[in-house]
């Protein structure tokens, strides 16, 4: 039995882009003038720890559940509206199962807008295990996260295989000894070179990983 582990946003769903324009766009509406590293910093974390992010970086006087509010406002219209599924995602999800091997979500982001994109792209029951950013303590760049999932299925590390468009998560990966696809369409151009390096193999997107 091998173990298939799919990031959600900017893997199988278009959504990454997004995540930094909102930050962007909504620091603009307060008059804020946003450094060049924004996304980069917010990349890694989950939106709660985002948030506290941009509360003390950019000096914003709102309260967490204020900021929280507006950005999963604006998140959870585009998920339910705007983002789109790659369109092989679900037939590489069906192969994967169909072989009797198990298939697990491993996002950041958090359960309420996870289940959005679930639902809406009929997807809800794939997954054998679901690890969402508000469910975890712990971050991607940590290698605990993926042995968890390992020791969950009882399989060795070299029978997982990881699916990630970012750095930080590929590297906890690898720490975990876990092979690594690097999908890349909405990666950190900027990170890109060493992402491909460092992965076992490197596609654009699910389709031509197909």
């Amino acid at each position: 039995m091998k173990v298939f582990i799919f990031d959600m946003d900017g893997t199988f769903i278009d959504s990454m882009d997004y995540w930094n324009s909102c930050y962007n766009d909504w620091l603009l509406k307060k008059n804020k003038i946003v450094k060049d590293d924004l996304y980069e910093k917010l990349n890694s974390l989950k939106i709660d720890d985002g948030i506290e992010y941009i509360r003390s970086e950019y000096g914003i006087e709102d309260t967490k559940e204020e900021i929280e509010d507006q950005i999963r406002g604006l998140l959870e219209y585009h998920y339910k509206n705007e983002f789109e599924i790659d369109p092989s995602a679900r037939i590489i999800f069906d192969k994967i199962k169909e072989n009797g091997d198990k298939l697990v979500l491993a996002t950041s982001t958090d359960r309420y807008l996870a289940n959005v994109a679930l639902e809406r792209f009929d997807l809800k029951d794939i997954f054998d295990m679901e690890v969402v950013g508000d469910e975890t303590p712990l971050h991607k760049d940590n290698p605990e996260y993926f042995y968890r999932i390992m020791d969950y299925f009882n399989v060795p590390a070299h029978d997982c295989y990881v699916f990630e468009d970012s750095l930080y998560a590929i590297k906890g990966a690898k720490k975990a000894g876990m092979n690594t696809v690097s999908v890349t369409f909405q990666s950190l151009k900027e990170n890109l070179d060493e992402i491909v390096e460092l992965t076992d193999y490197s596609c654009e997107n699910l389709t031509e990983l197909r």
